[in-house]
């Protein structure tokens, strides 16, 4: 090449080279918007929209940087104790995963939580980019926009609160476009503090410090709306926390330690007020503030936090093995089902995640996983906080409340893209502003020739991550479309609703387990439907069989599938397949009474009354305080003929409790013990008198005491209570009157 062209070419590379630059930045900040997606064609659409947009944008800007890279020195990557650290958290995870229970969970996660080792990936891939190309006035920037984002997400729940738009969740608790108060509120947290250090980039008197003070005030109230407790005791205790520094250690600015001491006294004030007025009619009548006064080591909240971490602490230390590298991410449920405690019988019986992040990163990583994670703290902290004049002293303060704040409220939770994205926002930043680009790395990109990197190197680049963005989103994407397809009402009625399932499937996407879960549920209901098509049902439940045997094969260590393949098969009255699969559930999680219910409820289909019996006596055994428990234990023995041993078992419940459950009527009859099945049905009759149901049971219930004439009478108040079902009553009347 002569010097005439390589001077020709030099412009032209420094507009690629900016084109490549602002392309990535456009990427960057786009990311703080992702937090407004609710993508309401997809499943999960709070989660599912977010996360698909997160790791495409995230792909794109890596692509296009580690094409800049090649060419342009000044943005290759920089390392420092914290980047090594993040890579070894990510290693350390890999391993984990690779070894966990369910291996392509773990790597892939599902629609409803998104993570997995990709995510992780993900969130390495956007600090190192973050921490290459950003300065700190496209901090600033960046920063100024991610409030910007929140104040729009405020306006949002502003208008929940006064009833202009629905609260996604229900209740009173305000969620924006995150579908979740508590991930909408460790998101303000997080903000609050971001407004906080704006503030300390700006001059005194400048309009921005106003506009970033109005900011604060409007994602402080709209947190405290979401009446999220870990997060607004996170919010005090880092503001608290930030506050003492400066006010102790802060010799520079008196005027910002006279600051800090005014802070203190008032948190002090508010919390210590708050405590002192706990049990006022106002407090107790407010449903945001009567959570916060509820705050308790008893309540049932606390009380099943306990247990989980129990059960979490048992699956950390079962081996060597989980010690070392835990269960791998996403594998929870399986500690949860093995170490379940009867006790958690009102809980949600699936819990997926420990809800606090020391046990939550044992589970995953164990030892390694968790202190890798911990150690992104420690060096954060450690560039924070060394000598030299990186940072100002508010500057460490503040992030080292906000460090506070955020790792407070995953005690009791745990995070989410969005969470997670503010995390690394804030790691990112500290490298970018401590970390070094090491010598030797830039001497080498250096003395890679030009041409290959623009004409080899740069094109490989780009279709390695063609396939990467496709493969990783496509068909997932298209598939959690496709099953909300399948759950929609359409033209074609269910034959086409079981077309968008097949084609759900076919996708072999991340969201396998979870469109089979919803197969089951919909076939459950097109078998009892009249008006389905009998050969439409027949494909349904062939589908259903061959996809729960896939979903078994994959998961053959989750109770979770076997309970939810045998539930099935009973339902189509295939019982003794049925058994087989939920006594493999409950081998698997033996202290789960949801799952004897279903094993009870088997083996009454197959009229095996005295395994049923068994069955609902070792559920009831689990835990006698549970009513349902005992319900089912007394509905089996009935159906046992052993209605005195029953009569035992549901003394301490109130009669009308009994009387009034449908189940207990079918257990009376199926059992003979028409008496009280009489008793029954007259305490529904006089609960629901305009139901001809009840009269039709009544009179069937009479014509077996051989009470004839008060079946009759029963039977003509149907008539009159239904005027269509005259012609069906007669017939029935005329038989009883024959004595047929």
């Amino acid at each position: 090449m002569t010097n005439e062209q390589s001077m020709a070419e030099m412009p032209s590379q420094k507009t690629a080279d900016k084109v490549l630059r602002v392309s990535v930045l456009v990427g960057i900040f786009l990311l703080p918007f992702i937090v407004l997606i609710v993508a309401n064609h997809e499943f999960f659409p709070f989660i599912t929209g977010k996360n698909f947009t997160f790791r495409i944008i995230v792909e794109i800007i890596t692509a296009l940087w580690m094409i800049l890279a090649l060419r342009d020195r000044s943005v290759l990557p920089k390392t420092s104790k914290l980047f090594w650290a993040f890579a070894a958290f990510v290693a350390f995870i890999f391993i984990s995963d690779w070894l966990s229970p369910n291996v392509f969970k773990s790597f892939w996660s599902n629609f409803e939580r998104m993570e997995g080792w990709v995510t992780l990936v993900h969130l390495f891939a956007l600090f190192v980019v973050l921490s290459s190309v950003m300065t700190r006035k496209l901090w600033q920037w960046l920063f100024r926009v991610s409030v910007f984002v929140s104040i729009i997400a405020a306006a949002y729940g502003a208008l929940q609160l006064i009833g202009k738009l629905p609260i996604n969740q229900s209740g009173v608790r305000l969620d924006a476009t995150f579908g979740n108060a508590t991930y909408l509120a460790v998101y303000m947290l997080f903000h609050v503090f971001f407004g906080l250090l704006l503030i300390t980039w700006e001059k005194r008197g400048s309009l921005w410090r106003w506009l970033y003070g109005l900011a604060i005030v409007a994602d402080a109230f709209i947190l405290y709306h979401t009446a999220t407790r870990g997060a607004t005791l996170g919010l005090i205790g880092g503001l608290f926390l930030t506050a003492l520094l400066v006010g102790l250690f802060d010799k520079k600015e008196s005027r910002l330690r006279k600051i800090s001491l005014g802070v203190i006294i008032a948190l002090a004030v508010l919390v210590a007020g708050f405590f002192a007025v706990r049990n006022a009619p106002f407090v107790v009548n407010s449903p945001v503030l009567q959570r916060f006064s509820s705050i308790s080591f008893t309540d049932k909240t606390a009380e099943s936090r306990f247990m989980i971490w129990d059960m979490a602490w048992q699956g950390f230390k079962e081996s060597p093995k989980t010690v070392l590298v835990g269960w791998g991410q996403e594998s929870f449920n399986y500690v949860f089902n093995k170490y379940y405690q009867p006790a958690m019988y009102s809980q949600e019986q699936w819990f997926d995640r420990a809800h606090n992040i020391i046990f939550d990163w044992l589970i995953a990583g164990g030892l390694l996983g968790l202190l890798a994670y911990l150690s992104l703290f420690v060096f954060a902290f450690y560039y924070l906080w060394r000598k030299g004049d990186n940072f100002s002293f508010l500057e460490k303060s503040l992030i080292t409340g906000l460090f506070a704040g955020y790792f407070v409220q995953n005690l009791t939770v745990f995070d989410n893209i969005t969470s997670y994205l503010m995390f690394i926002f804030v790691l990112a930043w500290i490298q970018s502003i401590a970390g070094r680009t090491p010598e030797g790395l830039a001497a080498k990109m250096t003395a890679v020739d030009p041409g290959t990197a623009n004409r080899v190197l740069a094109p490989l680049v780009a279709v390695i991550f063609v396939f990467i963005i496709y493969y990783v989103n496509v068909p997932a994407l298209l598939a959690s479309s496709e099953l909300i397809t399948a759950l929609s009402p359409n033209s074609g009625g269910p034959a086409q609703n079981l077309a968008d399932f097949k084609k759900a499937l076919s996708y072999h996407s991340l969201g396998d387990s979870e469109i089979r879960e919803q197969l089951v549920q919909v076939t459950t209901q097109a078998i009892s439907d009249p008006n389905v098509d009998p050969s439409v049902k027949n494909q349904f439940v062939a589908l259903t069989r061959s996809e729960m045997d896939k979903q078994l094969s994959r998961t053959p260590q989750d109770a979770r599938y076997w309970l939810f393949a045998g539930s099935f098969l009973a339902s189509v009255g295939d019982y003794d397949n049925a058994i087989a699969d939920l006594t493999k559930a409950h081998e698997l999680s033996s202290n789960k009474q949801t799952i004897l219910f279903s094993l009870v409820s088997a083996y009454l289909g197959k009229k095996d009354f005295t395994n049923a019996v068994s069955a609902a006596k070792q559920a009831f055994d689990l835990d006698q305080s549970f009513d349902e428990a005992r319900k089912v234990y007394a509905i089996a023995l009935l159906y046992g003929k052993q209605g005195s041993e029953a009569a035992k078992v549901l003394a301490p419940l109130p009669p009308e409790q009994v009387l009034s459950d449908q189940r207990f009527l079918q257990a009376f009859i199926a059992g003979g013990y028409f008496q009280e099945a009489l008793q029954s049905i007259n305490l529904m009759i006089q609960q629901d008198p305009n139901n001809p149901n009840n009269y039709l049971s009544r009179a069937a219930v009479e014509h077996q005491l051989g009470q004839t004439a008060a079946a009759i009478s029963d039977l003509q108040k149907i008539e009159q209570l239904s005027p269509n079902a005259k012609a069906q009553v007669e017939s029935i009347i005329q038989q009883l009157r024959s004595g047929k």
